[in-house]
């Protein structure tokens, strides 16, 4: 099944349905967000305890995230 199989299947929901597979696929997707976010600052820690003077800058670390 391919996103477009499954997008066709959420579809066809009922609305009450569609609204709660959504909100458990945005859910999902934030969850995501947040576990990623948890890596960087866990690399950027383990980083300044190496004694790393460069880490990651805030917004290339975004940008890292964005694309992963």
């Amino acid at each position: 099944m391919d996103a477009a199989d499954i997008i066709h299947e959420i579809e066809i929901l009922p609305k009450e349905e569609k609204g709660k597979v959504i909100d458990f696929v945005q859910h999902l997707a934030q969850q995501q967000f947040e576990e990623e976010q948890i890596r960087i600052a866990e690399k950027r820690l383990e980083d300044y305890d190496k004694g790393l003077e460069k880490a990651i800058p805030h917004e290339e670390a975004m940008r890292l995230l964005r694309e992963g």
